[in-house]
């Protein structure tokens, strides 16, 4: 499986419209618009598609959603990912 990042988006791109439009290109395993605590949309999301040819196709061509053109790049897991997600660890005692 390959995991892209999806930025540019409309504040109108729903997951449901990212997992239509990718659904082109190979079965999408894992597909989300990401959105503020607020429910505001953040301008970006991730398409997990099911082979690496299937994303390298999407690579390959400009792709227009809502009618935007929107960038993608193959997403990368940062040295941060798990500090960002489960908090660094130090919550609530003091860091103790």
């Amino acid at each position: 499986a390959t995991k892209l990042f999806i930025g540019g988006l409309t504040r109108d791109t729903s997951t449901k419209l990212l997992r239509e439009h990718f659904s082109r290109y190979g079965r999408v395993l894992d597909c989300v618009a990401m959105v503020q605590p607020n429910g505001r949309p953040r301008g970006f999301g991730y398409v997990t598609l099911d082979s690496p040819s299937a994303a390298e196709r999407c690579l390959a061509e400009p792709q227009l959603i809502d009618g935007r053109h929107i960038e993608m790049k193959r997403a990368v897991p940062g040295p941060t990912t798990a500090a960002a997600v489960y908090g660094s660890g130090r919550g609530g005692r003091g860091g103790q």
